[in-house]
């Protein structure tokens, strides 16, 4: 009987790690029809309960949730700590935001430094959570230097979408504004050949890089090469549409991963609950898996939906001066619930750690021949 190449199910898979370029149409026609509705659905459906993810699975897990009774400073304390820190800082800033400012409006803000490393943090999360996808497809499959294949997944997973997306999305974004005065210092007329051929390096790096991996992947001729080229071509479409639109690339790059984290989570405690022999009907089926994530962030969805209806000036930038302390207190509380979510990502997949692979991990993979084929140094989600 021929082992199975799916994580799940080719329909599960596909929903749920594999949808990355139908997600990005989702996103991209969901803008066009209704901005608004769209900033408040998509939080609300799929970035909090993935934000909750990690908590949620590792609090649900019975032999997980007994390794953290036993060390609650790591699991409880210091992320409660961090979690107030940020919410605190973030009323901080909004109260004395204007005595910062001498009422400029000027955007150095100490919320802003924490959205930039925020969102640096996020690219690294992503590429992150490809190399977990990438590795446990890889289990499924029989690679002649396994070790190999593992240092190519993460040499794509992080080249990808912690290089050459950023940067795509990065001259995307420069080629709309390029007349703005702040960034004609960057490129200046005379230098517009210049960020053009920029632009053209990018999308051949990522057409290079792209087509070795697929040229590899055919012919290792393992048995997971569908889903894994699958996941290929879709990191390598996310990197250069950019360029033609950026709300697509958005979709592909950020939902597709919310959601791949909402789909591990639910896997994985899926796969729990049956090995524990409960019926997986009503809330341990996977719908009902699912509707308690998204009770249990309910509070993080309102934050983040309060916190996109903020206003914004002509030139697209948050008019931070007419912010209320309530609002920038939710700001920072978003920060810090999305540093939790990283925290505790990492603490749920670390796999090099013996009680995470015979707890969490078990339930992941279930079969331990696939399950030994992942790699114990690095974690095999984090993003999820």
């Amino acid at each position: 009987m021929l082992k199975s190449p799916w994580i799940r199910s080719k329909l599960w898979d596909s929903a749920f790690f594999l949808g990355i370029i139908p997600w990005g149409i989702i996103a991209y026609y969901s803008m066009i029809a209704s901005p608004r509705i769209s900033l408040i659905l998509f939080p609300m459906m799929v970035w909090a309960p993935h934000a909750a993810a990690p908590l949620w699975l590792a609090w649900r897990q019975l032999k997980f949730r007994q390794l953290m009774l036993q060390n609650k400073r790591k699991f409880f304390w210091i992320p409660a700590a961090m979690l107030t820190s940020y919410t605190a800082l973030g009323a901080l800033a909004g109260k004395e935001f204007l005595r910062f400012t001498g009422g400029s409006g000027d955007l150095v803000n100490i919320l802003m430094i924490m959205g930039g490393v925020y969102l640096l943090w996020t690219f690294y999360h992503g590429a992150a959570q490809m190399f977990g996808i990438f590795s446990i497809y890889r289990g499924k499959g029989k690679f002649k230097n396994l070790e190999g294949q593992r240092k190519f997944d993460y040499f794509f997973s992080f080249a990808m979408l912690c290089g050459v997306l950023p940067f795509s999305m990065y001259l995307a974004r420069q080629s709309f504004v390029i007349g703005l005065p702040q960034l004609q210092r960057i490129f200046p007329a005379s230098n517009l050949q210049s960020f053009e051929n920029l632009k053209y390096f990018t999308l051949f790096l990522a057409l290079l890089i792209t087509s070795i991996a697929l040229v590899r992947e055919k012919n290792s001729k393992n048995e997971a090469r569908v889903p894994r080229s699958i996941l290929i071509v879709s990191t390598g479409v996310t990197s250069v549409i950019a360029f033609w639109s950026l709300s697509a690339t958005i979709g592909m790059a950020f939902l597709s991963h919310w959601v791949a984290a909402v789909g591990i989570a639910i896997h994985t405690l899926s796969n729990h609950k049956s090995k524990s022999n409960e019926v997986m009907t009503g809330w341990n089926s996977p719908l009902g898996l699912y509707i308690s994530m998204l009770l249990m962030s309910l509070p993080i969805g309102l934050a983040i939906v309060m916190t996109n209806s903020i206003e914004t000036s002509s030139s697209g930038f948050v008019d931070i001066t007419n912010l209320s302390v309530p609002i920038m207190t939710l700001f920072g509380f978003r920060m810090g619930v999305s540093n939790l979510h990283y925290i505790y990502d990492r603490y749920v997949f670390k796999f090099r750690d013996p009680a995470v692979r015979s707890s969490i991990g078990s339930d992941l993979v279930m079969n331990l021949e696939d399950f030994s084929k992942i790699d114990q140094g690095k974690s095999s989600n984090s993003a999820a």
